[in-house]
């Protein structure tokens, strides 16, 4: 499994919207308020996930789009999805001909490749782009063998799940893709101040490796320093 810089900088009931804003009784103060509440909101998904709603600064044209990300607290279902984007925009007060929804997972950075979308253009088209919950369970029960000891899972964004397991006293790195292929580096572990370091014990040109830090996040680093920080699999 080699690593790529460019690869890795590359979450049946109505839904309740709530908005949080501070009480003001200027008329001023209230609708400056009420605009950054229509750009910052909580949308609870059907499972009663929340999600964080935040506009894209810049992604707004009259009319025309809407550009808007949201910030899951977990993976959750195409369904549950479907059901958010229509919130999004049945709450809405303006109308566009075409609306853009991002979802992220804890940690990923935006920009570098969205988790799922669910996009009005014009018509509701909802993807799943990194690896699923079921997929990730899958995955976690295929490790669950004789002979192989779990230090650690992660999720990987649109990539899939990155897994750090001992299987029969060697260390390995595991990496299972969205699109159902998978691939492993035998690692060696050596010490270093910022975490437990693991380097794949075929070197490769680049000099990736990988360190978990003491808050449980896997991240992986080569020469020029830091590619992506992994936040932990949670089942």
């Amino acid at each position: 499994m080699k690593l790529h810089r460019s690869l890795a900088l590359a979450a049946c009931a109505p839904l309740v919207l709530v908005v949080a804003s501070c009480a003001d009784s200027d008329s001023n103060n209230a609708s400056r308020a009420t605009q950054a509440a229509r750009s910052d909101s909580i949308v609870a998904t059907p499972a009663g996930m929340a999600c964080r709603v935040v506009e894209v600064e810049g992604g707004n044209i009259s009319g025309i789009k809407r550009t808007v990300n949201v910030f899951l607290s977990g993976k959750t279902t195409a369904d549950d999805l479907r059901a958010v984007a229509l919130e999004i925009k049945d709450h809405d007060d303006a109308s566009y001909e075409r609306t853009f929804i991002h979802y992220w997972l804890p940690g990923m950075e935006v920009g570098a490749g969205a988790w799922a979308s669910s996009h009005f253009n014009p018509d509701l088209k909802v993807a799943i782009l990194g690896s699923t919950a079921e997929q990730d369970q899958a995955t976690a029960s295929g490790l669950n063998r004789p002979g192989v000891v779990m230090v650690g899972m992660w999720n990987w964004g649109q990539v899939g799940l990155t897994s750090l397991f001992k299987e029969d006293g060697q260390l390995w790195i595991g990496q299972a893709h969205n699109d159902g292929s998978s691939g492993k580096n035998k690692v060696v572990e050596s010490k270093s101040e910022m975490g437990r370091r693991f380097d794949p014990i075929e070197k490769n040109p680049s000099g990736e490796f990988w360190l978990l830090t003491e808050d449980g996040r896997l991240e992986i680093r080569d020469g020029e320093g830091l590619i992506v920080r992994l936040e932990p699999y949670i089942r």
